[in-house]
């Protein structure tokens, strides 16, 4: 009977060592194939494991330097450099990929749980990992690399989306026309679904602004490469080929706010009768800024830049020279007869007389479309030759003017454009007064 009894103790322990044999076996025969599918980031920078950051800065600058694709080199290499880069620069992500390897990374930045994948990080679960091995935690059963294989990798947005799908041959550069906001997303990440009702919306508010586009880096790795893309979404905006990431939230107001922000500005702020005259006299008939002959004013009712500004002055940029007065700057708006705001004109060769008026509606929250359809009549100094001189009259000291009926913001401005003092003036009576008497004293000396 004891014998019986070891016996059978015997055989289950040799039941249970084959079984562990078996599966130790099954395990790194799925590790080989699994680091035979991947590949090894530390490899790809060529560094040791152990590479510390300097080391793993230095090399990638290195690489990204010999391979980039503007200086002649392959696309999906240096895709695959920036990624390593990336994801071995971060010290978050790097314990995340040697623990539970690529997939692993990627289940992070999808908002999910690495330690919920039982062998996720099973190349680290043995001292050294497997013979042949270094992957970094590449490790991943065969279901695992079939899982992936199924993941989502078709466009979120489709043909009839109002966001715009941005690919290698189509994504704004240097030349660029127009600021673009870009969302760069994997189709299988949880917090991109989550944000594509939200750009859909933006696409919609921003139009005439900016331009809303998405980049699905499972089709375009190169793209995502060139623009460092570690993490999904990144948002970034692009204008004159400078990228600037965005790390806000990702509501609506948010977005929406923040690109309009980027929208640069190459607007002269005139304050006084000097700066007018200094951007007329230099920026109006520079060819630098204004290779059309003309320059544009608006005079505005409020303190802040207007948007559809913003994007008339980038749009024209080298074309026409841009400016405004803000908060009804009497004194500058005198000089053009203008007596309404906001007021919207083009200056001819920086000649005060030879004005064309925008005759649309002009608001602060107005889209930039039609303005930029009145700048392209200017184009070769077209509108310009056409529109004939019209003096002004306004800033002048005229004996026959009632200056009785004019409003006391007005007659301050007559003040401030010929420089007469009025240190004790209080009533629209002394204005008056002090204008009639330097008219007086004018036609004394002639």
């Amino acid at each position: 009977g004891g014998f019986d009894r070891r016996g059978a103790m015997m055989f289950r322990v040799s039941r249970t060592m084959s079984r562990v044999l078996l599966l130790v076996a099954m395990l790194a025969c799925g590790a080989v194939q699994s680091v035979e599918a991947g590949k090894d980031l530390y490899k790809v920078l060529n560094i040791d494991r152990g590479a510390d950051d300097r080391t793993v800065k230095k090399m990638y600058r290195k690489l990204a330097l010999e391979h980039h694709p503007d200086k002649g080199g392959d696309v999906d290499k240096f895709a695959e450099i920036s990624q390593a880069y990336d994801v071995l620069s971060d010290p978050e992500k790097r314990k995340i990929y040697d623990d539970y390897g690529e997939d692993g990374v990627r289940q992070a930045e999808a908002g999910q749980d690495p330690r919920a994948n039982p062998f996720g990080g099973m190349g680290g679960g043995f001292p050294g990992g497997f013979p042949g091995g270094g992957g970094g935690g590449r490790r991943r059963p065969r279901q695992q690399q079939q899982q992936e294989q199924e993941q989502p990798k078709d466009n979120l947005y489709g043909k009839d989306s109002t966001v715009t799908n941005l690919r290698q041959n189509k994504f704004p550069g240097t030349d660029a026309k127009h600021v673009w906001l870009v969302e760069f997303y994997a189709p299988w990440c949880g917090h991109c679904r989550q944000l594509k009702p939200t750009w859909e919306r933006l696409a919609v508010e921003l139009k005439g602004f900016v331009k809303v586009g998405a980049v699905n880096c499972e089709k375009e790795k190169g793209i995502c490469g060139m623009e460092s893309v570690g993490s999904y979404p990144t948002i970034k905006v692009k204008k004159g080929g400078v990228s600037t990431a965005y790390d806000g939230e990702r509501d609506l107001a948010s977005l929406k706010q923040w690109a309009l922000d980027q929208l640069p500005a190459s607007i002269a702020n005139l304050r006084k009768p000097e700066s007018l005259q200094k951007f007329l006299t230099d920026d109006c008939v520079n060819a630098r800024y204004a290779k059309d002959g003309a320059c544009v004013v608006l005079f505005s009712d409020q303190v802040e830049t207007p948007a559809w500004l913003k994007v008339a002055s980038y749009t024209a940029k080298g074309k026409i020279a841009f400016a405004e007065a803000r908060a009804r700057n009497e004194a500058l708006a005198l000089k053009f007869d203008i007596g309404t705001f906001p007021a919207l004109i083009a200056v001819c060769a920086g000649d005060v007389d030879h004005t064309v008026a925008y005759t649309g509606e002009v608001s602060h929250g107005m889209l930039p479309e039609k303005v930029l359809a009145w700048l392209e009549t200017f184009a070769n100094g077209a509108a310009c030759s056409k529109a004939k001189k019209n003096p002004k009259s306004g800033g002048k000291l005229d004996a026959g003017l009632d200056y009785g009926k004019m409003k006391v913001q007005r007659l301050r401005a007559i003040l401030s454009v010929h420089g007469i003092p009025c240190k004790l003036c209080a009533e629209k009576s002394d204005f008056v007064r002090a204008i009639r008497e330097a008219i007086a004293a004018k036609a004394g000396e002639l």
